[in-house]
């Protein structure tokens, strides 16, 4: 039978260093989310066709076709597996058809959900007392 030790988990002496970490870590990703809402807002939603599996099912290559006609493709990155010939939402901007991505909340958002999690525990481990070392 296993006895957990929760003297361990007592709440100690807030740690400074640690909440300061997260803030300062935080920060750097402010500078790309204006951009990230831009376009967000401005993009133009289609459909595109997985033509090709990059690196395995969840990295496809991804083909679509703009407004104006034009053929385009990139190399999308999904937490959902893909096969080819599967239909998928792609969102790009007029002026930077090249620059497509995979309508999907962690193609679109997944740095500043990561980035965010990673800050987020460093603040709170430190306002909870635990440093590195422990």
């Amino acid at each position: 039978m296993m006895v957990m030790n929760f003297k361990r988990f007592r709440k100690k002496k807030t740690n400074w260093d640690s909440v300061m970490i997260g803030v300062v870590l935080f920060l750097p990703q402010l500078w790309v989310l204006p951009s990230t809402i831009e376009f967000q807002k401005k993009s133009i939603v289609t459909t595109g066709e997985v033509v090709r599996l990059n690196a395995g099912r969840f990295h496809p290559e991804v083909a679509f076709v703009t407004r104006d006609g034009e053929k385009r493709s990139f190399a999308g990155s999904t937490l959902q597996a893909t096969e080819i010939g599967d239909q998928v939402e792609v969102r790009y901007t007029r002026d930077k058809p090249w620059d497509a991505q995979m309508n999907e909340v962690f193609s679109l958002w997944g740095l500043h959900i990561f980035w965010t999690a990673v800050t987020a525990g460093f603040v709170v481990f430190g306002i909870f007392g635990v440093s590195p070392d422990t």
